[in-house]
């Protein structure tokens, strides 16, 4: 009798142990990777952006991104996941780099209302190697892309602004604008598009 209990215990023992192999074999199987492990379409962060040094900065920023892109038309398997980003956007801000900084207050109010034209207003969207201020999609299938920054008198951005601006300019898409906004003047703008000559960029004044 205490033998045949014995193997009645083991044989349990030994089906139990199975199926939980099967079990962590099919968890294993049916776990999506970390870029897929989202929620799609992604809700907005919740609550206000929490400072660089805040616990959960970089989740609620990691929200933003994945917000920002799926309003740009991007599907889950084309965006960074977790890891990558935070590599690549978040520990350069947290060391002080700031990519796509919102500037001062009158960059930031024109910036503002800039958005209410359907403008998304971002500190991690890339043209080329460069941060861009706000970006939106466009009925031809590409990216209107923006910055803001002084506007000179002559009517061209300063040096500088222009230099940043000739960099992004060759790596825009076929249907892809590149639109330089004055911080002071929100009315006062130029406008590049897709192949045209990055010296453009010391000749063209606002209209």
């Amino acid at each position: 009798m205490n033998a045949l209990m014995a193997g009645v215990i083991v044989k349990g023992v030994m089906a139990g142990a199975s199926s939980e192999s099967r079990a962590a074999s099919a968890r294993t199987q049916t776990t999506p990777s970390p870029v897929h492990d989202v929620e799609w379409p992604p809700p907005p962060p919740q609550g206000p952006k929490p400072p660089l040094e805040a616990l959960n900065a970089a989740s609620w920023r990691y929200q933003r991104y994945l917000h920002e892109q799926h309003t740009a038309g991007k599907q889950v398997h084309e965006v960074l996941d977790f890891g990558k980003w935070k590599s690549a956007y978040f520990d350069p801000a947290s060391r002080g780099g700031r990519p796509g900084r919102s500037g001062g207050p009158a960059q930031v109010t024109t910036r503002q209302r800039l958005t209410e034209e359907g403008f998304i207003n971002t500190e991690n969207t890339r043209l080329g190697d460069n941060f861009v201020d706000l970006y939106r999609p466009n009925t031809s299938g590409g990216i209107d892309y923006v910055e803001v920054d002084e506007m000179l008198k002559s009517g061209i951005p300063r040096a500088d602004v222009r230099s940043k601006l000739k960099k992004e300019l060759v790596h825009l898409g076929k249907h892809d604008t590149l639109l330089f906004v004055d911080k002071i003047d929100l009315s006062k703008r130029i406008l590049y598009r897709f192949g045209e000559d990055p010296s453009v960029v010391d000749t063209r004044v606002c209209p």
